[in-house]
């Protein structure tokens, strides 16, 4: 079953360059994946959660600490999961996000 939620709403909105650092975080992932899977949002809001995911990825591989592989695999296992949404979301993603994550994705 699919639902509506505010994210419908275009007038509800953070600061565009904000808005997926914001969600970029491990806390947020069943979240944005239960969104972009039962959900029908505006097609700006699917790319930005996609967005999101890709920070993710390349918050962990380009970290200081060890990177968490456990959690880059499964992201890179949700986002393969959902081609088209990626491809919908790439004139989003920053060219050195893309350059790091995208190729993790073929």
């Amino acid at each position: 079953m699919v639902h509506n939620c505010e994210g419908n709403n275009e007038d509800y909105y953070f600061l565009d360059q904000d808005e997926e650092l914001i969600l970029a975080e491990e806390r947020y992932i069943d979240l944005i994946l239960d969104i972009l899977d039962n959900y029908q949002i505006i097609d700006y809001k699917r790319k930005v959660l996609i967005e999101a995911l890709c920070v993710l990825i390349f918050d962990n591989v380009k970290t200081d600490d060890k990177p968490n592989q456990d959690l880059i695999d499964r992201l890179i296992k949700e986002l393969k999961e959902r081609p088209t949404d990626v491809s919908n979301a790439k004139i989003l993603i920053s060219d050195y996000i893309a350059e790091v994550v995208f190729p993790m994705l073929k």
